[in-house]
């Protein structure tokens, strides 16, 4: 038995035909719902709802929508004003977006309309996504409410960092036009960019297009059809590589792997890979100054 769709102008509810429609309720939807090709919207200037073209209009119905859809949304506000949630019903939504037919329904609706399964897919979309205006609007966001995320490797690095420089030339999250990311650790004494990429999401070095292995990797990744795959996928090969390709004009130190890397920053510190530090670390006396105080 199929259940429809039923609206009183406010809120849609669905019933199979043997239910009694609740009085006030008519058959459609308003105008928050999606609809195929081939329908129209009419009114009665009390409520609105789509019906197929092919449908004969209803007595007291006019072809169009309601006039003022900002008092529409108010009334809808009020009349969800306190709703319970429950778990019943949130994980029925959950269950429902996981199905076969509903993933075939929206890649659908996007092949249609935008020509790929996924809107974020057009290279136009990715392109704005990843701007340096998005970037820098996203971090303020992030900054402002504080919702970076920091992995406790990363607050054990900031640690380690406490004992070796000041607490006030350390920034942690950092950004500028020079690098319109948000950088795990600033040294400002230093200009020293300091990314962790400890999560998988990264693998443990750059991605390298002409590299078999790594689009072998990429593939296996995408043919996993994952969300959390997808994740990795633009993190690695995208993201990533936009970082990279800024750290070439900076003093620019990436650690890889958690379980060495104060190791390795020490390692990167002094070798000369990074030309400026170096050069800047001698010049102040302070390369035997990087060690840890604490084992921490």
């Amino acid at each position: 038995m199929i259940k429809h769709w039923y609206t009183n102008g406010i809120v849609d509810k669905k019933f199979y035909d043997t239910d009694t429609i609740p009085k006030g309720f008519i058959k459609g939807r308003t105008n928050y719902g999606s609809f195929t090709k081939g329908t129209k919207w009419i009114t009665n200037g009390v409520v609105q709802k789509c019906i197929k073209a092919s449908e004969p209009l209803p007595n007291g119905f006019r072809y169009g929508k309601l006039p003022d859809s900002k008092t529409h949304k108010q009334n809808l506000s009020k009349a969800l004003k306190g709703r319970v949630f429950t778990e019943e019903w949130c994980n029925n939504i959950s269950k429902g977006h996981k199905t076969a037919e509903y993933k075939q329904k929206v890649e659908q609706t996007c092949l249609e309309k935008y020509g790929v399964k996924n809107p974020f897919n057009k290279p136009d979309v990715i392109a704005k996504v990843h701007s340096k205006e998005m970037i820098q609007r996203q971090n303020a966001t992030k900054r402002k409410n504080n919702t970076f995320n920091s992995s406790k490797a990363e607050d054990k690095f900031y640690e380690y960092l406490l004992t070796v420089f000041e607490e006030t030339d350390i920034e942690r999250q950092y950004s500028d036009e020079r690098y319109p990311f948000a950088c795990d650790f600033y040294i400002k004494s230093l200009d020293l960019f300091i990314e962790c990429n400890f999560h998988w999401t990264h693998n443990d070095h750059w991605f390298d297009p002409t590299n078999i292995e790594d689009l072998q990797l990429l593939d296996k990744w995408k043919a996993k059809h994952k969300r959390y795959y997808n994740i990795a996928i633009n993190t690695w090969s995208i993201s990533d590589i936009k970082k990279y390709e800024y750290s070439k004009k900076l003093n620019y130190i990436v650690l890889w792997n958690q379980s060495s890397m104060i190791d390795d920053f020490l390692t990167a510190f002094n070798s000369g890979k990074v030309d400026e530090v170096q050069h800047r670390v001698k010049h102040h006396g302070e390369v035997r100054d990087i060690k840890p105080k604490c084992d921490c």
